[in-house]
C-alpha cells in the first residue's frame, strides 16, 4: 500500500518533525510511505532565519532589547535550520514540493492527515490544506489531529461538518478537541496517541547521541508565561540547587540543537522542567522525573490531557507560583497505560491499511 502523510514536517520544531518521523516509521514497516512536501506560508515565515518584517517591527516599535536579541541569535537560528534540513534529508522520505491541493500526487492508496496541530488556525491562518478535499477519489484519514478550542470555534460548526465529510475516518489527539468536534457533528471519534508515543524509548535510543555533559536539569519551553521569561528558569534553578547540578535550557527562537541532540538532552537529563506537550512526551518516554508547568494561556489542555491519562497530573502538574516537587513517577503504571493506548491507536492505524 502506498501512503502519503500530510502534516507539519518542515516546521523547525522538535515535536513536529519527530511526530512526522514516528508516523512514517510506523507505516514504513509494511507500506510505501512518503511525506507530502507542503508547508503553510505562515509556518514558513515563522521559522525564517531572518525576517525583515520582524526586524522592522522591533525597530519601529522601539523594542530595542528584542531587536538586539533577535539579531544576536541569527547564527544560532542558521545552525538550527541546517540541522533540521539535514535531519529531513537523512530520515524523512519527502516528495517534490507541493504548492496547493491541486498539486498533490494522486498515485497513492491513502492520505493520512496528522498528527500535530494541523487544525490550529494560529499556525495555518486561512490555509485549508489540512482540511482535506483534495479533488480525487483517494481516501483521506485523520490521525491524532490536534488544535485548540478557539480555532475549532472560529472554524464553526457548519464548516466542521463539511470538513469531516472529506475524511474516511478521523481520530483526535486530545479529549477536549474530540468532544468539541463531536458536539458539532453528532459523531463519536476515537482519541489516539501522538505518533511519538507509539514507540518506547528503545525506538528513540537509536537516534540519541552519547552523553558528554555533567549532570543537568533540562528546561524546555516553547512559549513563555505572561508573567515573564524567567519564572521557569527560577524553577529549574531551584531543583538544580537541590540536586547540585547545572541547567540546560532549550528555549523558543534561540536554540541551535538539532532533533537528535534534542532527544539526547531528554535521555540524559536528571530532571525535566517544561511547559511543552512534546517536552512532556519525551520526559515520559525516557522515564524522567518531571514537573509540567501550566501557563494559563489557553494552550495547556494538551499537557493536562496527557498527564490525566497517565494518572499523574495531580503529582507533577504545577502552578507557576509553586516550586518543583521531586516526585518519582510510577513508570510501571505509566507504561501499562501507554501499552493500552498504543494498542487502540495501532488498531486505528491498521484500519487505515484495511480501508485504504
Amino acid at each position: 500500500m502506498k501512503i502519503g502523510i500530510i502534516t507539519f514536517h518542515r516546521a523547525h520544531n522538535y515535536g513536529a518533525v519527530l511526530q512526522c518521523y514516528a508516523l512514517q516509521e510506523f507505516f514504513k514497516r509494511d507500506n510505501i510511505v512518503s511525506i507530502i512536501n507542503y508547508t503553510p506560508p505562515k509556518i514558513e515565515n515563522l521559522y525564517k532565519v531572518f525576517s525583515i518584517d520582524l526586524f522592522f517591527y522591533f525597530l519601529n516599535n522601539k523594542k530595542y532589547k528584542s531587536l538586539i536579541g533577535y539579531t544576536a541569535h541569527f547564527y544560532k537560528r542558521f545552525l538550527r535550520k541546517n540541522k533540521f534540513i539535514n535531519f529531513e534529508r537523512k530520515f524523512l522520505n519527502v516528495t517534490e514540493p507541493v504548492k496547493g491541493k491541486k498539486e498533490i500526487p494522486n498515485d497513492y492508496d491513502a492520505y493520512i492527515v496528522g498528527s500535530d496541530q494541523v487544525w490550529n488556525l494560529n499556525l495555518t491562518g486561512s490555509d485549508d490544506f489540512y482540511f482535506a478535499g483534495y479533488n480525487n477519489n483517494i481516501p483521506v484519514f485523520g490521525y491524532a489531529i490536534s488544535s485548540n478550542e478557539n480555532s475549532i470555534e472560529q472554524i464553526g460548526g457548519k464548516n466542521i461538518c463539511d470538513i469531516v465529510s472529506h475524511f474516511h475516518l478521523l481520530s483526535f489527539r486530545e479529549e477536549n478537541i474530540c468532544n468539541k468536534i463531536s458536539s458539532y457533528t453528532g459523531v463519536d471519534y476515537p482519541v489516539t496517541l501522538d505518533p511519538t508515543l507509539l514507540f518506547d524509548s528503545s525506538f528513540w535510543d537509536k537516534l540519541c547521541e552519547d552523553n558528554k555533559r555533567k549532570k543537568y536539569i533540562l528546561l524546555y519551553q516553547v512559549r513563555y508565561p505572561k508573567e515573564g521569561k524567567n519564572i521557569l528558569r527560577e524553577k529549574a534553578g531551584y531543583i538544580a540547587k537541590q540536586k547540585k547540578c547545572g541547567v540546560i535550557e532549550i528555549k523558543w527562537g534561540n536554540y541551535d540543537y538539532g532533533p537528535t541532540e534534542f532527544l539526547s538532552l531528554f535521555k540524559h537529563a536528571e530532571f525535566v522542567i517544561t511547559s511543552s506537550f512534546h517536552g512532556t512526551v519525551f520526559a515520559l518516554i525516557f522515564q524522567k522525573k518531571i514537573n509540567v508547568y501550566g501557563l494559563n494561556d489557553g494552550m495547556d489542555g494538551r499537557c493536562i490531557s496527557l498527564l490525566e491519562k497517565m494518572g499523574i497530573k495531580d503529582k507533577v502538574y504545577r502552578d507557576l507560583y509553586q516550586n518543583p516537587t521531586d516526585y518519582e513517577c510510577d513508570y510501571e503504571m505509566i507504561e501499562e497505560k501507554l501499552a493500552k493506548m498504543r494498542k487502540s491507536s495501532i488498531l486505528y492505524l491498521n484500519s487505515v491499511c484495511s480501508n485504504g
